[in-house]
């Protein structure tokens, strides 16, 4: 056999497979790095996301109660179970996959006022509307819109910092209950 032959017949040594295996452990701790920090980001927003859900749920929950059922408790923070027979919004905490999820709705009065033009009815011709007058009377009304709020809070896991997500929406009474 040629020296040369001999040469190529030899094959990869050990030393050589133990250094690329090492050139790759090291190539894929970044990898590896990068994929960790994506998995506490991915927790951090699926926290978010469950609270925007549970915040819209009950808010929508909230809206299905008779509209004068939270008059008794307008404008204070309400932190526990609510029901009524056939419904129930449940407030307060609750555990979701390790996180402490805290919902309180407050429900609060929106008074306001319009205007409604009156007509004068000493003034101008009955049966010629171009001489017409009319004055606008002010009318005060509360106990007709309802504010709902709704407010979830949670901490993600190894973070001080409460964070918290909020609903507002408003209710009229456009009829009798």
């Amino acid at each position: 056999m040629t020296p040369s032959a001999r040469r190529t017949a030899q094959g990869v040594t050990l030393t050589e497979i133990m250094l690329a295996v090492v050139i790759l452990a090291v190539s894929f701790l970044p990898i590896i790095g990068v994929m960790g920090a994506s998995v506490k980001a991915t927790a951090k927003e699926d926290s978010l996301n469950r609270a925007m859900n549970l915040c819209q749920e009950k808010l929508n929950t909230s809206l299905q109660f008779p509209f004068h059922h939270f008059d008794l408790n307008l404008g204070v923070e309400i932190t526990s179970t609510v029901a009524t027979p056939g419904l129930s919004l449940t407030l307060g905490d609750e555990i979701i996959e390790g996180v402490k999820y805290t919902s309180s709705l407050t429900v609060s009065d929106r008074p306001g006022s319009f205007l409604i033009p009156v007509r004068n009815l000493d003034v101008g011709n009955p049966d010629d509307p171009k001489t017409w007058t009319f004055t606008d009377t002010t009318v005060n009304y509360s106990n007709l819109v309802h504010t709902h709020k709704l407010k979830v809070s949670w901490k993600n896991k190894g973070d001080p910092n409460e964070k918290f997500y909020t609903l507002v929406t408003f209710r009229a009474k456009l009829s009798e209950d």
